[in-house]
């Protein structure tokens, strides 16, 4: 037991520490130290709280193996993994955790039990879903399979097994104690996920109904250590002073086979998401939660529901009319002119002669005829859509396209390379902007013109050509 707890020690602090092997957990971070003030009592309080809690749990474990039998070779949990110092281990990694108050566990369960787990779901039926969140194959909920059947007794042994000690009153405790959440009840909430290469999970924080501890035990490939050119990690976010999560996630969780994360639900605070997975083998786990028997606080004001709520309110603005520049004016991306007459104005009227030189730098001098304008006016009358081929002018298009595609040689990773969330950011002019449960894209601000001497960044030349294409599309006047 003491060489387990060592070796469950080792694995953390390996985790917590090495970024290069992709095990890296908040951000790359040592963990906070104790704040030492208050004396010599307060932490001798604290440490008889733990040792408390550590011997109500050892008493708690031996419970685990009635589940089945009297011995821990049969059950899924390890004892020792519930109790004594791997416990008091895992309350202290909770504490310490950041962004938000999370655990990661490598030595919990039995890694023979796993193996039999993973095969019977490996041949379960999979649906595969896809919306603007999710891209996964998942299973029914597992809270379906009846241990009274005898085609699931049978097919289904060790999945049940693992299931009824996890939803076991004795673990829900372990949780509790861990995490000090609320009471847990005996729902059961669980399937099973797999992520194929280009499967993912985008930003959210979990929060629908009594929702209150979430957890994914990870089942990939066993024997093979996952890394972090493979993709499929569980991404977690800090937030700003708004409380909105960053645009990109500082907090990383790999989906190792036989390790258990989990955290609680918390409105507004535990967004996360999965990676997009790179690699041919797939990423498979079981993720579930625990249910307190009401909703966690500020669901209905803090959740990703209701900022979502929020934030289509705020941008649904009417479009104002814009300007359109002169040949007079500078060509700098956002400068304009005085607005041209308003009113509806005849295919004759609607472009002067300087308006017309203008576009004709960007728009094929094709659509700028008085014939072209009549008839486009006319389709988009009648039926409301168009379809402009060769819209722009070839010189500005190629332009466009060549430095977009010189940008992408130069700041895309190497094939194999893990994901990066700051590609596309080497110019100072790209700034990521979110919040990544609502959205994420790199926006271009020109903000001062480059030294002389520094070398011209392909990025930056895109940046200015889309910036033009901003300006003439806002160029409009009705």
């Amino acid at each position: 037991e003491r060489a387990g707890t060592k070796h469950a020690n080792a694995a953390r602090h390996e985790a917590i520490c090495s970024k290069k092997e992709g095990d890296v957990l908040n951000g790359g971070k040592q963990p906070p130290k104790h704040n030492n003030t208050g004396g010599n009592s307060a932490r001798k309080r604290a440490k008889q709280d733990v040792q408390a809690a550590g011997e109500a749990c050892s008493q708690r474990a031996s419970s685990v193996s009635s589940v089945n039998d009297k011995s821990s070779s049969s059950t899924v949990l390890r004892r020792q993994a519930l109790s004594g110092e791997a416990f008091a281990s895992a309350k202290q990694f909770f504490q310490q955790s950041q962004p938000y108050r999370h655990v990661w566990l490598r030595e919990l369960f039995n890694e023979k039990k796993l193996r039999a787990v993973r095969e019977e779901l490996l041949a379960l039926q999979r649906t595969f879903k896809e919306t603007d969140l999710f891209r996964v194959y998942q299973t029914g909920d597992l809270a379906n399979i009846d241990p009274e059947n005898p085609l699931h007794a049978e097919k289904l042994q060790a999945t049940l097994q693992l299931r009824s000690e996890i939803y076991s009153p004795a673990f829900r405790q372990f949780v509790q104690d861990v995490t000090g959440c609320t009471e847990l009840t005996g729902k059961t909430d669980c399937s099973c996920n797999v992520y194929e290469k280009g499967g993912h999970l985008l930003c959210h924080d979990d929060v629908i109904g009594t929702r209150c501890i979430s957890y994914i035990l990870y089942l990939s490939r066993p024997g093979h250590e996952w890394t972090a050119s493979q993709g499929g990690a569980l991404e977690l976010y800090a937030r700003d002073a708004s409380g909105a999560p960053h645009a990109s996630p500082c907090g990383y969780v790999p989906p190792h086979f036989g390790s258990l994360a989990f955290f609680v639900v918390t409105p507004g605070v535990s967004y996360h998401s999965v990676q997009e997975v790179l690699s041919d083998e797939p990423r498979l786990s079981i993720s579930g939660w625990f249910h307190a028997a009401a909703p966690p606080p500020n669901a209905d004001s803090d959740a990703s529901l209701a900022q979502l709520q929020r934030h289509a309110a705020a941008v649904a603005q009417p479009f104002h009319k814009l300007d359109v520049p002169t040949s007079s004016t500078p060509d700098t991306p956002g400068t304009v002119a005085p607005p041209l007459t308003s009113g509806i104005p005849t295919a004759a009227s609607l472009l002067t002669l300087e308006h017309r030189r203008w576009l004709s730098r960007y728009v094929n001098p094709a659509y700028l005829t008085d014939e072209t304008i009549g008839a486009v006016r006319q389709q988009l009358a009648s039926q409301r859509l168009m379809q402009l081929s060769a819209f722009f002018t070839s010189s500005f298009i190629k332009d466009l396209l060549a430095a977009a595609a010189e940008t992408d040689r130069s700041e895309l990773p190497a094939k194999g390379s893990p994901p990066d969330y700051t590609i596309g950011l080497a110019s100072p002019e790209w700034d990521a902007i979110g919040p990544p449960q609502v959205q994420r894209y790199l926006r271009y601000t020109k903000r001062s013109e480059p030294a002389t001497d520094q070398p011209e960044v392909a990025s930056r030349r895109a940046g200015m050509h889309l910036c033009r294409v901003r300006a003439l599309m806002r160029s409009a006047t009705t």
